[in-house]
């Protein structure tokens, strides 16, 4: 399947899973309209301090912060201004970023490789991902077939030989307990019916 239709079949399931939420004010997944408007939030609330901020303010200025990153002003995570918050448009590309760098990693290797750089990258975008690699379904272990051995119904099945017990000790393994005692002019069956 070629980049851009992956691509495409990423994003529409996203939105799929976009309209099943409930709440909009989601966090897990921004909007590149909601991503701008916390940045232009941040920028007011810091170009007049003095301005009487509201609880979803003081809630933005605690997790949040912005910084400029080649050219392009990001939302990075306040604690750690290392981690960039990542918006719902950009999934794909960070995703598929690291899914290549890990060697078409599982769910856990890509979660922990995006997590030192990127966040709010959700679980559900990482496993739509791993569902569309073709790399990945072909890797995916098939069911076995397991062989099915027929029972050998003979008559002559118990008497071609005879397992006795030696005289020994507990303590010595079980190959030395046991001894097979073969009965001598008796034929191999042909088949097993």
């Amino acid at each position: 399947m070629a980049d851009g239709q992956l691509r495409i079949k990423f994003l529409k399931k996203i939105d799929d899973i976009l309209q099943q939420k409930k709440r909009n004010d989601n966090l897990q997944f921004i909007s590149d309209q909601r991503y701008s408007s916390i940045i232009a939030d941040l920028k007011r609330m810091h170009s007049a301090p003095d301005e009487k901020k509201t609880v979803k303010d003081y809630r933005t200025l605690r997790r949040f912060a912005y910084k400029d990153i080649s050219g392009v002003e990001r939302l990075v995570k306040k604690d750690d201004p290392f981690i960039v918050i990542v918006p719902t448009s950009e999934f794909y590309d960070v995703i598929h970023t690291a899914h290549i760098e890990t060697g078409h990693g599982g769910r856990n290797v890509m979660e922990h490789h995006i997590a030192r750089t990127y966040a709010k990258v959700p679980r559900e975008a990482v496993m739509v991902y791993l569902s569309l690699c073709e790399a990945c379904q072909l890797k995916r272990c098939q069911p076995k077939k397991h062989v099915v051995v027929k029972p050998i119904i003979s008559p002559e099945m118990g008497s071609r030989g005879q397992v006795k017990r030696k005289n020994t000790y507990h303590n010595q393994p079980i190959a030395t307990r046991f001894k097979l005692h073969f009965f001598p002019g008796l034929r191999a069956l042909k088949t097993k019916f």
